[in-house]
């Protein structure tokens, strides 16, 4: 498997990783942020609209009651005296005339008929009530803003599919192209491992069986060389043994031939004339499994000599 291919799957699996790892952390942040800011921002917004409501219905309450104390207050009569010089006070502190009775009149029956101005009546009623409940001034919770992603770009370089992404636009469908690429990518490097172990397995077993086939035939060649070493000596014993055989055979015929002759002439005829006996170069490919005998001759065994006794 080249390096090439390797640092193409690691780049590829590099680039699935950072995609699906950025991803997890912004789903992580999406989900805090609706499961969790998004709650409470509605739990306080509520709890906000409660206030307020109470507040406006305090509000209301008061100014029903407010209003009913001056209704109240604004009906309310009193008689008085017309007034006059050193005797009553007639419709003054606070009051309004409405009705004279007899004022005009010089008896003790004169009267006039007081009711409460408005700033006595509000005086009045804003005593009874109490004060006014302030306005709801209290400021609404804002919705909390969507978290901030990561954005960076992410090079995936085993899927045409998905060659640059950005990872907050990242879902599921994009990582599952992504991991079908990468699987598919990676199970061709697998099968490429597998392929050259199996290649490299095979080459070791051819190497070991070439090594064994060379051994052997080394072997064979020590086992000929020691058995052609062991013939030629052997061969030569054979061919130095048929060599000395065949001379004395020769001379054995010698001897037989001329038992009548003197002292004299057999040494003259035998060792005026050498006898060279040819011995072969070549070592003998077989050797005889039997020498024949000499010719029988009753002059040769009788007159033989030594040689022929030894015969």
């Amino acid at each position: 498997m080249s390096a090439e291919a390797k640092r193409s799957l690691e780049a590829c699996e590099n680039g699935v990783n950072q995609m699906i790892a950025i991803s997890k952390a912004n789903q992580e942040k999406v989900d805090y942020y609706n499961n969790t800011e998004i709650p409470e921002f509605n739990r306080k917004q509520e709890e906000w609209k409660i206030r307020g409501n109470d507040r406006r219905r305090d509000q209301d309450n008061w100014r029903k009651r407010y209003e009913d104390e001056k209704n109240k207050l604004s009906g309310e009569e009193e008689v008085k005296s017309c007034g006059g010089i050193w005797t009553n006070e007639g419709c003054s502190g606070g009051w309004r005339k409405i009705e004279d009775r007899h004022c005009g009149a010089l008896n003790a029956q004169r009267q006039s008929v007081c009711r409460r101005n408005d700033d006595e009546v509000e005086r009045i009623a804003r005593e009874r009530v109490g004060p006014r409940p302030g306005d709801f001034n209290e400021m609404e919770p804002q919705r909390p803003s969507p978290p901030e992603q990561n954005n960076s770009n992410i090079n995936i370089s085993c899927c045409a599919n998905i060659t640059q992404i950005i990872a907050s636009q990242v879902n599921d469908s994009t990582i599952n192209q992504a991991n079908d690429c990468m699987s598919n990518l990676r199970q061709g490097y697998d099968n490429a491992v597998v392929k050259e172990q199996e290649e490299g397995k095979r080459k070791e077993e051819e190497e070991t069986k070439r090594k064994e086939e060379e051994e052997e035939r080394k072997r064979k060649e020590e086992e000929r060389k020691s058995l052609m070493k062991k013939l030629g000596v052997g061969g030569f014993i054979i061919l130095c043994s048929c060599a000395l055989l065949f001379i004395v055979i020769s001379l054995s015929f010698g001897f037989s031939s001329g038992g009548e002759e003197t002292d004299m002439e057999y040494a003259s005829s035998t060792y005026s004339t050498p006898t060279y006996v040819s011995v072969p170069t070549s070592i003998p490919t077989s050797v005889p499994t039997s020498v024949p005998p000499p010719p029988y001759s009753e002059t040769s065994n009788e007159n033989s000599g030594f040689f022929g006794g030894l015969f």
